[in-house]
């Protein structure tokens, strides 16, 4: 199963409708996700950089 396609499964609890809807497709929101996470930088990350 694709991450998208489990994004779209219902989920468990019951998800109320509040605001605008979205101008990115859940596609696009995804791949932002991945990116913002790969280049994440973590604390130790920034001790052992700031370090040499």
């Amino acid at each position: 199963m694709s991450l998208t396609a489990w994004l779209r499964l219902p989920h468990s609890q019951p998800k109320w409708k509040t605001g605008r809807p979205g101008k990115l497709s859940l596609q696009d929101q995804l791949l932002m996700t991945l990116q913002y996470w790969r280049e994440y930088c973590t604390y130790f990350h920034i001790r052992s950089i700031s370090r040499e």
